[in-house]
């Protein structure tokens, strides 16, 4: 009786982690390429964020006030990307923009 409640718990388990109505199976997914765009953009700002905590703790030397600036030109770069253009209009991806940007702001 036991192993027989053992094999009915892990079926029902399996039963339930294949169900088509499983919330993972309906979340939206970005295309690929504006994913990857996401990602490089999340990583840009992080290089910023940390230029601007060096700027902080050390000064402003000048080694630092050319990586910023350099780096806030390759942000610039992002909104005039293709990929930009392409996926803009997609819920999701305005939605982890607007995520990104919001990180700026802080």
């Amino acid at each position: 009786m036991k192993y027989f409640l053992k094999i009915l718990f892990i079926t029902l388990v399996f039963h339930s982690c294949s169900s088509p109505n499983d919330a993972t199976a309906e979340a939206p997914k970005l295309d690929p390429e504006c994913q990857a765009f996401l990602d490089d953009y999340a990583n840009e700002i992080n290089n910023y964020l940390d230029v601007i905590t060096q700027i902080e703790q050390n000064g402003s030397g000048l080694d630092l006030m050319l990586k910023r600036n350099s780096i806030e030109e390759n942000m610039q770069s992002f909104f005039s990307d293709p990929t930009m253009l392409k996926c803009g209009s997609d819920k999701l991806f305005s939605s982890k923009m607007d995520s990104l940007n919001a990180l700026m702001e802080i």
